[in-house]
C-alpha cells in the first residue's frame, strides 16, 4: 500500500512530487535533487538479480520503465 503524494498514490508525475515538496516546505533545489536520486536508484536496478524470470520479469521491467518515465515528466 502506497502513501499518497500530493493526494495521489498512482501514476505519480514530476509535478506531483513538486507539489508535495512545496507542501512540506522542501526547497525546489532539494526536491529536484531527491527526484534525480530516485531516478538514478531506479535506473540501477539489476533485473537479473530479481527472483523473477520470463513474463513476470518483463512485467517488472516494463512497470519500472513506465514509472521512471512518469517521474521524469
Amino acid at each position: 500500500m502506497a502513501l499518497p503524494i500530493a493526494g495521489r498514490s498512482r501514476k505519480l508525475r514530476a509535478r506531483d512530487w513538486t507539489a508535495f515538496a512545496a507542501e512540506i516546505g522542501l526547497p525546489e533545489r532539494a526536491a529536484m535533487s531527491a527526484r534525480e536520486l530516485a531516478l538514478n536508484a531506479a535506473a540501477s536496478v539489476a533485473f537479473t538479480e530479481l527472483p523473477f524470470h520470463d513474463s513476470p520479469l518483463r512485467m517488472v521491467e516494463r512497470e519500472l520503465r513506465r514509472r521512471r518515465m512518469e517521474l521524469a515528466q
